[in-house]
């Protein structure tokens, strides 16, 4: 089937020879024109500018208009004549022209690449100058941490005394291999700006080691979470506190009653004090499958309790010695 090529060259005088950069296998062109498949994948293709088509020749005698490979087109240069040089890639016919014949083309740049320079360059503007940077010691970027800490502490600071609505605090003691503990103590509230639920974590505080005496215990939590507090300034907004069924946590809400007491508040250590979910379905498992032995049982609670003497230890015991005496 024959077809008709339309041709996008124009007349340049002047031709001369030069050697050729690259050539394409004979075995994988041909002549023979395109499917009609092979015209639509045409036309989603992006078109050469038309800097590039005033030096490229249309096809001569036999050669082919296509590659058969892929059925891209192929770019004769007008500018080669003896050997002839031609190619599918129209960056590669470019480079040609710069440097075998000094023709240097303004090819117009994806819009894609443009977006990614324009990131980049965004980046490096807001990174600054690698000079500034690039001589600090490690006690000057240690600061430069604190204070960039700071002012986003001062930033969330502001947000909580501001917010529309009480501010529910969680803690939680977390126990390291190392036998270094931390009280983490979190905070979710309303954003005064954008109205929306926001949570944050307002310390991890350091408590004495695992093996300290009352490294869980409800003076030494108290003593964190007063810091915290009293940092924050935000005794007069405190909803409700999220914790474990340890027992320190029951004294802990006792006290921080006592103290929003002795401020003029009113927080009702049992009815503001919630118990976590996951925490009470843990210790029903662990009871249910050592029920069996009294010696399991002591050792579930001693994992529970830790050093805490707290009444949910007694009186889950005086419980099971009831139903032991029943059968």
């Amino acid at each position: 089937m024959a077809y008709q090529q339309i041709s996008r060259a124009s007349n340049v005088s002047g031709n001369r020879a030069s050697p050729t950069l690259s050539t394409v296998d004979p075995g994988t062109i041909t002549s023979d024109p395109p499917t009609s498949s092979s015209a639509n994948r045409r036309t989603r293709k992006r078109k050469a500018t038309a800097n590039t088509w005033v030096h490229v020749r249309e096809p001569k005698g036999s050669e082919p208009v296509r590659s058969a490979r892929k059925n891209e087109k192929i770019y004769y240069c007008k500018h080669c004549e003896d050997p002839t040089y031609f190619t599918t890639v129209s960056t590669t016919f470019r480079y040609r022209l710069l440097n075998t014949h000094g023709i240097e083309l303004e090819a117009q740049e994806h819009p894609l690449k443009k977006q990614r320079k324009s990131l980049i360059k965004d980046a490096f503007a807001k990174a600054g100058e690698i000079d500034a940077v690039r001589h600090l010691s490690h006690g000057s970027i240690q600061k430069l941490v604190s204070n960039s800490f700071c002012v986003h502490k001062d930033i969330l600071r502001k947000k909580l005394q501001s917010s529309p609505s009480k501010i529910h605090l969680s803690a939680d003691v977390w126990s390291a291999p190392n036998h270094k503990a931390f009280l983490g103590t979190c905070v979710k509230f309303v954003d005064p700006d954008s109205k929306e639920t926001l949570q944050a974590l307002l310390a991890l505080s350091e408590l004495p080691g695992l093996d300290g005496p009352g490294s869980h215990g409800r003076a030494e939590q108290w003593k964190l979470l007063h810091h915290v507090l009293e940092d924050y300034n935000i005794w007069h907004n405190i909803g409700f506190y999220t914790g474990d069924n340890h027992g320190s946590n029951d004294k802990l809400c006792r006290l921080l009653s006592q103290h929003l007491k002795g401020k003029g508040i009113n927080w009702d250590a049992k009815k503001q004090r919630i118990r976590c979910h996951g925490h009470v379905i843990n210790l029903i498992v662990q009871a249910f499958l050592f029920v069996d032995s009294r010696e399991a049982v002591k050792a579930v609670l001693e994992q529970i309790e830790g050093d805490d003497e707290a009444a949910f230890g007694t009186d889950f015991m005086e419980g099971f010695e009831a139903q032991r005496a029943l059968g």
